[in-house]
């Protein structure tokens, strides 16, 4: 019994120790698994949370101190700027906190609607996009704005406007009213103030309305109030008058109507057909002004005032109105019809638009050489030109868009330059360095920005002086599709990667030639350069290309088809693109023959291969990104001792 027992106790023991060993490994895995999950799940939720998360590095306050007109609506009272870093966990403004100079009382009889608009990454206020609901009156000293409005990276522009009530018995000459808090998520900011105060003055002026569609001089046209139920015009003598033109109403001027201060309202219309003898004609954010006649005295009105988001057509080809303009930068002037006239005053404009069926070439000399927005070109007419041969510099601080006409901008004495902010959009029509005035093409300096789309129109750049300068930081991008290009100088600049988007770059014109600098890259992609100029990689330039025939010095195939071809040996070369077979071609360098800075293998694809065509020595490094490399029975040597991956 005792054995038994002593047999039955060593196999329980045995049994139990198995069981202890089994229970064992199985926790041991368990626990390897639930680790190895726990691992994946928060690196996982490390890499979300610490890949790019949105911080706040500035809030601020935008000084504006325009002046306030009593009876007026969507005045602009502050601006404020949030500037955020990072894509990942993005941050939303909760609230905006606000403090005016003004008790109850004042504040609720002088200001009504306050509105929050944002503008996105616009620095320029027009009221589209309304953030919050809008306070009917200000009750105390502070007020606050409560949203959920998302950041962008970037930075970010916000709007107070207000309706200020025609009440010419409040004795205040001032508005002041501020951002003094921010509060982005639970955070609260103080955003920085601007360096002077910002104050807006409060003009003493006696506001009339348009009851309807009519005449400026008609004075049954006008009343003291919005609804019409005030005071009727009894005449246009007083000075301090300003005259509204309500939204939905047309009014038109035929007789040089003399109004102290006109102000076309949103949705108001303004029509002319003789001068406006005004001190001042305003066209505010959605506010139209059509000018119908010859202008033949451009001094009336003294100061014509576009607006952000207003619209000025000129049907006609004398002068522009106004003896003095300011265009703000969102604001569109459509030029219907024009001459030599109405381009000789010189104005920074903001948003031009050219849309003419039948004129003949005009010369704007100097009066495009402003431009803060973009500069669209629809039609210049049959067979007409908008031209100039002055050497003075035009800049365009957005986009050039052709979708039609004909620009042609070429120094006759010396060089013009044509100076684009943003992206030249050259859809239909042509831009070219040849004017009307001369056989011979001019000379033109064409600055680019950030894309270069050449869709069906020509860009034809002939002059011997002529050049494309790619000199902004980044990434400029070439896409082209059929169409007649054909290439002057072009120029890479230090810090600029010229990306050529499809198979087509231009053609580089006799004598012309391509030249990548220090630190500049050209990254051709399937793309091919050719023409009967030259090409010239620079030492410490790069070049990048996805043809399967390589870079050659010889030979009319490979991604660089010119007539003479200069490749330096302290250069970078890189391979990439989906083809699963490249061939590196066979170029020669100078002035350590089959030498280069650096070679780059960055294939889309782990299993492509680059085929050398001939031996290379690498004086800086083999990079060897993606995919493989066939020696070829070629030599590949580098002074590095070993290839990074």
């Amino acid at each position: 019994m005792k054995r038994r027992f002593r047999n039955s106790s060593r196999q329980i023991g045995r049994l139990g120790l198995r069981t202890l060993l089994v229970s064992a490994t199985i926790g041991t895995l368990a626990f390897i698994a639930i680790s190895l999950f726990l691992i994946h799940f928060f690196r996982n939720e490390d890499g979300k949370a610490i890949g790019d998360p949105m911080v706040i590095t500035d809030s601020r306050i935008i000084a504006d101190s325009s002046t306030l007109y009593r009876g007026s609506t969507l005045q602009l009272l502050s601006g404020i700027k949030i500037s955020a870093k990072g894509s990942s966990n993005k941050l939303s403004v909760t609230s905006f906190t606000f403090s005016n100079q003004f008790d109850a009382a004042t504040a609720n009889r002088l200001i009504k609607n306050i509105r929050l608009w944002s503008t996105a990454s616009s620095d320029q206020f027009s009221p589209s996009r309304q953030v919050g609901n809008t306070l009917p009156q200000l009750s105390q000293s502070t007020f606050t704005f409560d949203l959920n409005h998302s950041l962008q990276q970037g930075e970010n522009f916000f709007w107070l406007t207000a309706d200020i009530e025609p009440e010419t018995n409040i004795d205040s000459d001032f508005i002041q009213i501020t951002c003094i808090a921010t509060k982005i998520g639970t955070l609260s900011y103080d955003p920085i103030p601007p360096s002077r105060r910002l104050v807006h003055k409060l003009l003493k002026n006696k506001p009339y309305y348009s009851t309807g569609n009519g005449d400026i001089l008609d004075l049954k046209g006008w009343n003291s109030k919005r609804d019409g139920a005030g005071e009727s015009l009894l005449s246009f003598s007083n000075p301090n008058a300003t005259f509204h033109i309500q939204p939905g109403h047309i009014m038109t001027n035929r007789l040089s109507g003399c109004l102290p201060t006109l102000i076309v309202e949103r949705n108001g219309v303004l029509q002319s057909t003789s001068a406006i003898k005004s001190d001042l004609l305003e066209v505010q954010p959605g506010g139209i002004f059509f000018q119908l006649e010859r202008v033949v005295d451009p001094s009336n009105p003294k100061i014509l005032c576009l607006k952000n988001g207003s619209q000025f057509v000129n049907q006609q080809s004398g002068y522009l109105p106004g003896k003095e303009k300011r265009f703000a930068k969102q604001s569109v002037v459509i030029l219907k019809d024009f001459s030599s006239q109405t381009f000789s005053q010189s104005v920074t404009w903001g948003n031009v638009i050219i849309d003419n069926d039948n004129m003949e070439s005009v010369d704007v000399k100097n009066g495009l050489q402003k431009i803060l927005g973009d500069l669209e070109i629809r039609k210049t007419g049959n067979k007409a030109t908008i031209y100039t041969t002055t050497t003075d510099s035009i800049f365009i601080g957005g986009n050039l868009q052709m979708t039609g006409g004909n620009l042609a901008i070429g120094g006759k004495d010396g060089v013009a330059n044509l100076i684009i902010g943003e992206q030249l959009n050259l859809r239909s029509g042509s831009l070219s360095d040849r004017t009307p005035e001369n056989k011979n093409a001019g000379n033109l300096h064409v600055i680019a920005g950030s894309l270069v789309q050449i869709k069906d129109g020509d860009l034809l750049l002939e002059g011997n002086q002529s050049q494309i300068l790619f000199i902004r930081s980044g990434i400029c991008n070439w896409k082209q599709g059929e169409s007649n290009v054909i290439l002057p100088d072009v120029i890479i600049s230090p810090g600029t990667t010229l990306n050529v988007i499809g198979e087509k770059f231009g053609m580089i014109a006799k004598d012309k030639e391509l030249v990548v600098l220090k630190d500049g890259q050209l990254k051709l992609n399937e793309a091919v350069l050719f023409g009967m100029g030259n090409f010239r990689l620079e030492p410490h330039g790069t070049i990048a290309t996805s043809n399967a025939a390589g870079i050659n010095s010889d030979g009319w195939f490979g991604a660089i088809q010119t007539a003479k071809r200069h490749f330096s040996s302290h250069s970078v070369y890189i391979y990439d693109g989906n083809s699963n077979l490249q061939e590196t071609g066979i170029f020669y360098t100078v002035p350590q023959p089959n030498t280069v800075k650096d070679l780059v293998i960055a294939k889309q694809s782990h299993t492509a291969v680059v085929k050398m065509m001939q031996s290379f020595h690498i004086n800086g490094r083999f990079i060897q990104k993606s995919g493989s490399v066939n020696k070829n029975s070629f030599h590949l040597t580098t002074n590095l001792a070993r290839t990074e991956n």
